[in-house]
């Protein structure tokens, strides 16, 4: 059976209309693909972001931690003490007013803070017991990823006894009463994959117990 060119012609443009639509599907499922890479990119850039900004957050609790930090033992090629990053926001100033912060007033991880903030940064050395971390470089270098953060003293908190709803206080041997109190900071961990626009915080208000020495 012999086909007229009319029934070629038709044959033609049906072929070429399949072969478009294939051609289609093929550049959709291409597409498709190519912004599900970037989204799972993307998505693993944020969560190393977050995960550096976690550890500028403990690396200032590390550093707090550290009583000879605290007690200012440790000194500098000086001999000037070197103090945590909690010790010198407090020694620093009170960032908020009658113990309250206001929260939208918080300095952004890109903003250069007042010298109310002490600023940290943890690098590939990672956390060292009774050292200031304030080097240089990134936490990670392949990919390139910073972690620094800012804190602040915010006020001082009673202590009080669960039990009975007292003030928690002491008396020494000197017979001056002295008060347990809570030091409250807030801290502000940033993290940042170089290269990228992706940048991540992670805000915490941390409190240390402390000791106000009273009258005699």
């Amino acid at each position: 059976m012999t086909l007229t060119k009319k029934q070629k012609g038709i044959a033609l443009i049906i072929a070429l209309v399949l072969l478009t639509s294939m051609t289609v599907v093929g550049v959709s499922a291409i597409s498709s693909g190519l912004m599900q890479t970037k989204m799972a990119t993307n998505q693993n850039m944020l969560s190393m972001a977050f995960d550096a900004a976690e550890a500028s957050v403990e690396g200032i609790m590390h550093e707090g931690g550290s009583g000879a930090l605290r007690t200012g033992a440790v000194v500098d090629g000086d001999g000037n003490p070197r103090y945590d990053a909690l010790t010198q926001a407090r020694t620093d100033g009170q960032v908020g007013v009658d113990n309250q912060l206001d929260m939208n007033a918080l300095p952004t991880c890109d903003e250069l803070a007042n010298a109310i903030w002490s600023e940290r940064r943890v690098n590939a050395a990672g956390l060292q017991d009774d050292q200031i971390h304030d080097g240089a470089g990134s936490l990670m270098n392949v990919p390139p990823i910073d972690a620094w953060s800012k804190s602040a003293f915010v006020g001082l908190k009673n202590l009080t006894d669960p039990e009975s709803g007292l003030v928690s206080s002491i008396v020494d041997t000197d017979g001056a009463r002295n008060r347990t109190l809570l030091e409250v900071f807030v801290v502000k961990g940033c993290g940042h994959v170089e290269g990228s626009a992706v940048n991540a915080t992670n805000r915490a208000m941390l409190s240390r117990q402390t000791v106000e020495i009273g009258d005699n």
